[in-house]
């Protein structure tokens, strides 16, 4: 009987350590690990549009009218741009995302947020959030932009450039939102560029904050240091997961810009930037958006920002040098010219850019020479490499022959009519191909055909770049071909 009751009690106890903590206790771990049962948005964020937002707050207003939804006003192209509420505090949040058309990450935190709110209405942590604190988000507020997955809006104007002149429809819906709920926090959320480091360090910068100034002098006043104290906190926050991978975001003062300028009308607030993540997990920085953005509605509600010491803002490092894509290092590099070869690195880049629907990769060389002081997300080391564009192919080929074409490097297929076209083929490549031979597979094709672009190894031109093993200074051998780069991505590796 003994056993009996102790296995009892065992089990209880595991089962009630496993279960989540349903108090108005914040539960960080939880909640990142629930954050995908409220994900309501495409896996790849460059496809969420309007239309999802829109649709996914019906949902939410549907699941429970304690969240209130209402239309505010509308984009240039007549979008509408709407305001979600929750809560009934003292204490006022206003929060804004994507007014940069393609910062997305934010937005699909926040709709998660809302939705998490309106399954759990009768959580105890929610309703402690929904007692102490009043939540006012403008989801999307550049729908026109999202629509395009581009920067500005359709007037062509970058929204976050507008504080003053208020020449958009998006920018006059934000200063009215800062009227009329007269906010105590304001939260700026974009994304970075995705190419930063943590100054004085190789890490890539996942994560920037910066409470940002209200003058030219950066002077702080109350405002401003309460701001740094929300800082300071979601910095804490992070490091239990990215540590060492968060920065200042690094910015002088701009007057005309939304952070500032808030910060200056007595909106204490917080510029969130999400960088990039190469983990294997593509929703991790929407993740830490979730968790960050609860856990500060959590120590606002509980009027626990006076405990935190505004100076270690001071001690958050600065924002570093750009990363590259990819980083060559130190290959013997043949342009494509009838030039001698040179030592040196190549910094490669990819953007993705939104195409009728898809999404169209653009891979570019961003800069070539000494670019030792950089570092690069991918690095292939080149000590032992020969560097040249990658072969041009003149010929109407079929399916089958281009896998058989890309096996030999031809990054590039130019299809001629009949009677234009050359007789080059793969077969006249020997085993063996001179370097001073490089250039008839290059550069001279790629200008005939008005194809320089992507003939030769030089800056803004098309990273489709081959690497052999190096033999001697005169030839390199088919045989050897180690990477296969077609637009910047790897597309073969033989070590």
């Amino acid at each position: 009987m003994k056993i009996k009751k102790y296995a009892i009690i065992s089990l209880f106890l595991l089962l009630f350590f496993q279960m989540p903590i349903f108090s108005s206790d914040f539960n960080m771990e939880y909640l990142f690990n629930i954050y995908e049962q409220y994900r309501s948005v495409p896996k790849n964020l460059m496809l969420m549009k309007h239309k999802h937002v829109v649709h996914e707050l019906s949902i939410i207003q549907d699941l429970n009218n304690t969240v209130k939804v209402e239309q505010v006003g509308n984009s240039v192209e007549n979008r509408s741009i709407n305001l979600v509420s929750f809560g009934k505090g003292k204490i006022k949040i206003l929060l804004w995302s994507q007014m940069h058309g393609n910062e997305p990450t934010a937005t699909a935190a926040l709709l998660a947020i809302f939705r998490y709110f309106a399954d759990n209405i009768d959580n105890p942590f929610v309703q402690y959030l929904q007692k102490n604190i009043s939540i006012h988000a403008l989801i999307m507020l550049n729908p026109d932009g999202a629509e395009r997955f581009q920067r500005r809006n359709a007037y062509d104007i970058d929204i976050n450039r507008d504080a003053n002149m208020l020449q958009t429809p998006e920018g006059k819906i934000l200063k009215n939102m800062q009227e009329r709920i007269k906010p105590d926090y304001g939260f700026n959320l974009h994304n970075m560029g995705g190419r930063e480091t943590v100054d004085g360090t190789n890490n890539i910068l996942k994560i920037g904050l910066m409470a940002p100034p209200f003058n030219k002098e950066n002077e702080d006043n109350p405002i401003r240091i309460k701001a740094k104290k929300v800082a300071v906190h979601i910095k804490s926050v992070l490091d239990k997961y990215i540590n060492g991978h968060v920065a200042k975001y690094k910015a002088d003062y701009m007057p005309r810009a939304f952070g500032d300028a808030m910060q200056f009308w007595g909106v204490s607030t917080v510029l969130l930037e999400t960088g990039s993540y190469t983990g294997d997990d593509p929703i991790f920085l929407e993740k830490l958006n979730f968790v960050a953005l609860l856990s500060v509605f959590d120590i606002l509600a509980k009027n626990k920002l006076t405990e935190i010491d505004e100076k270690k803002y001071d001690e958050i490092p600065l924002e570093g040098r750009p990363v590259f894509d990819l980083l060559i290092k130190n290959a013997l590099i043949v342009n494509g010219l009838k030039i001698e070869p040179f030592m040196g690195d190549v910094g490669i880049n990819v953007d993705y850019k939104l195409k009728n629907g898809k999404i169209d990769t653009i891979g570019y060389i961003k800069d070539i020479g000494d670019l030792s002081i950089y570092n690069g997300k991918n690095i292939i080391e080149g000590e032992d490499l020969v560097l040249t564009p990658g072969f041009i192919a003149i010929d109407n080929v079929n399916k089958e022959n281009k896998s058989e074409l890309l096996q030999k490097g031809f990054t590039t297929i130019y299809h001629t009519n009949e009677d234009l076209k050359l007789q080059l083929t793969p077969t006249i490549l020997d085993t063996d191909i001179l370097i001073e031979r490089i250039p008839e597979f290059t550069s001279i094709l790629a200008k005939k055909y008005n194809l320089s672009k992507k003939g030769e190894i030089k800056r803004n031109y098309a990273a489709d770049i081959l690497l052999f093993s190096k033999e001697n200074d005169s030839s390199v051998d088919l045989g050897n071909l180690r990477y296969l780069i077609v637009n910047g991505q790897i597309k073969k590796t033989q070590e």
